[in-house]
């Protein structure tokens, strides 16, 4: 049992070890290390940090990334193509922070009301301002608010996905292929199917988080707790609550190692 204080420094003693271990000769002499032929403390903390997957991470895909360089200090299968649900919306968000204006009014359309739940229940013809409806995409997830935003970004949503894609090469992705910009699985004209690879997806937050110049903006949406919206008209109003657990204090007094 330790404190997260403690296991904190912890990582933060082997991270350092294994950068040093990390020279010329790169990861190849890290391998070197951690497969036995130096039975040293140095090398013991570079297997930790690149060779011991941890024993409760059930995730089939995983990536540790340190986002200030964008290393990758623990991987599993992190380049495998794996459909990517709800995250699909981080790309949505940020597109339509650098594509658009948030107080653009956005219409609702049948294919955006008929989207299916999560959603915030919108009605065709219904307009809202551009910067409500991505608090309704970083809240709740709404797959309707998704789709009207990559419309009115895009002028529909296989122009949108085309958007994401190019923006995901630009950023240094190599397995991505968006389709929608809810995360529904689908698969476009030339059956690929919607997907990305766990390292891919690091890649994506990082921007969004460091490196885009709406980097603020996204960070204010997607640590705001709460929040209301309405309409346009201001005849309906919609109460929207972040699902993020980690925005909540978590104590770690009992945690097991």
């Amino acid at each position: 049992i330790q404190s997260l204080e403690s296991r904190n420094k912890r990582w933060a003693e082997n991270t350092e070890t294994a950068g040093k271990i990390l020279t010329e000769s790169g990861k190849k002499e890290a391998q070197k290390q951690t497969d036995g032929t130096e039975n040293d403390a140095a090398a013991q903390n570079a297997k930790r940090v690149f060779g011991d997957e941890p024993t409760e991470l059930y995730a089939r895909s995983a990536v540790l990334m340190d986002a200030g360089s964008g290393r990758v200090l623990f991987g599993k299968d992190a380049d495998a193509v794996r459909p990517m649900a709800s995250t699909t919306k981080i790309m949505t968000c940020i597109l339509a922070l650098e594509k658009g204006n948030p107080k653009d009014l956005v219409t609702a359309s049948a294919n955006a009301v008929a989207q299916p739940k999560v959603h915030l229940g919108m009605h065709e013809g219904e307009a809202f301002y551009l910067g409500d409806l991505l608090y309704s995409l970083m809240l709740e997830s709404h797959n309707d608010s998704a789709v009207a935003v990559a419309e009115h970004i895009g002028g529909s949503v296989e122009e949108f996905a085309e958007k994401m894609n190019r923006k995901a090469r630009e950023i240094g992705c190599k397995n991505v292929c968006f389709v929608t910009p809810n995360g529904l699985d689908v698969a476009d004209a030339d059956g690929n199917e919607h997907s990305a690879s766990a390292a891919d997806m690091a890649r994506i937050m990082r921007y969004c988080a460091f490196q885009s110049p709406c980097r603020e903006t996204f960070l204010e949406i997607t640590r705001t707790a709460s929040r209301t919206i309405q309409d346009e008209s201001g005849n309906r109003s919609f109460y929207l609550a972040n699902h993020n657990a980690l925005l909540s204090p978590v104590s770690y007094t009992h945690l097991t190692l």
